[in-house]
């Protein structure tokens, strides 16, 4: 299942560093033996040095009036050093980040159990996101405090969007830029959370509210669907006007474009997409900008992208299905019917999936890899 992978990866990529060794040190140094919340931070020391099923096994057997006890200790000892002239730093060594990464990581292990129990979606907020509400302006006054909640609220945005929690999604990447206004990132994973909910049809999610930002209805309605494209065009194009090389939002601009049938627009943004992308993400710009053209009525064009997408990956399905079709419309049934060869492999004998198989979702590989990146910066 989707969700034990997901749990895996998760537990895979929490190897012992060194990065996190230095980190355990910097929370010995800003913990006392006569703090209430002592017990917080054994557990943030054991997340740090990379024991994480020790550390989210400890915050799972807290109740939510010793979590919340543990919480108000932090809060009031913050204030204090804040307030401290002689603490030389004391506020700045507390290791919050490396707590906010912990409640994080057993938030994926909550949520992952409730998809397995109830092969649903699991799009509510929780104990451990309450925990990270309180922890996230108290990060955000410390050295770099904001920009590290951008980067973890773009890893949680697209986190959100795998679990197919679009909506939350959104509402992540729009408190990251609340604190990093000028992160393409996040404008990038805010856009990948308004294609997919203006793309795909999900159950109804409850509205959540995450560091007073409330999330977005996602609605079944054409008129609202296209508004979510139309919100992702403008997200993807924030993207680029910060960063004018970033590849897969010029690529995903086209293809929401396409969804918005502004045909000249999707056209122009996949013919740049074709220059500038590699691998499976110009396997898609080739696809997208044949099925362009094939809604143009150029069929040649259309077959030339879809040609050029099967010389990049000779397994994909998606292309040839489409080339086969556009053969066929041009009366070239004996082409059509060699592509069509391709269609029916085994999916064992295959080296790999079709790239659209994951691109309205992702996967939860992406977000895990990218905070356990967050994990050994906050260590160093």
């Amino acid at each position: 299942m989707r969700a034990e992978r997901g749990v895996g990866s998760w537990l895979a990529l929490a190897s012992v560093t060194a990065f996190l060794l230095l980190g355990h040190v910097a929370i010995v140094q800003a913990t006392q033996a006569d703090d209430p919340s002592q017990p917080y931070w054994a557990a943030v020391d054991q997340f740090a040095r990379g024991n994480v099923i020790t550390a989210t096994s400890a915050v799972s057997q807290w109740s939510q009036t010793q979590l919340d006890s543990y919480l108000k200790a932090i809060e009031e000892s913050a204030k204090a050093s804040r307030k401290c002239s002689d603490c030389d730093g004391r506020f700045d060594a507390l290791p919050l980040r490396m707590a906010l990464l912990l409640h994080i990581s057993q938030d994926s292990v909550e949520r992952s159990k409730a998809i397995i129990k109830t092969h649903r979606p699991d799009c509510s907020v929780g104990a451990q996101i309450h925990a990270i509400e309180r922890l996230i302006p108290l990060v955000a006054q410390q050295p770099n405090g904001k920009a590290f909640l951008g980067s973890v609220s773009a890893a949680m945005a697209i986190y959100m969007r795998s679990m197919f929690c679009p909506s939350y999604g959104w509402t992540w990447a729009t408190v990251g830029l609340n604190y990093d206004s000028k992160n393409a990132l996040l404008y990038f994973a805010r856009g990948l959370a308004e294609e997919t909910a203006g793309s795909v049809n999900l159950p109804v999610a409850p509205l959540v509210q995450i560091a007073n930002q409330r999330s977005r209805s996602i609605m079944t309605a054409e008129s609202d669907k296209k508004q979510w494209l139309a919100d992702a065009a403008s997200s993807y194009e924030k993207v680029l006007k910060i960063e004018p090389t970033f590849a897969e939002a010029q690529l995903r601009l086209g293809r929401v474009e396409w969804r918005l049938s502004h045909l000249p627009k999707a056209r122009a943004a996949l013919e740049k997409s074709v220059t500038v992308t590699k691998g499976s993400a110009l396997y898609l710009s080739h696809c997208l900008l044949g099925k362009v053209l094939e809604d143009m009525e150029d069929l040649p064009g259309a077959a030339r992208e879809y040609r050029a997408a099967l010389d990049i990956n000779p397994e994909g399905q998606v292309a040839a299905m489409a080339l086969a079709t556009t053969y066929s419309l041009l009366g070239q049934g004996d082409d059509a019917r060699e592509v069509l060869k391709i269609v029916p492999g085994e999916p064992g004998r295959r080296k790999a999936d079709d790239p659209f198989r994951a691109y309205l979702v992702g996967t939860p590989y992406l977000s895990a890899r990218m905070l356990d990146d967050l994990r050994v910066e906050a260590a160093r």
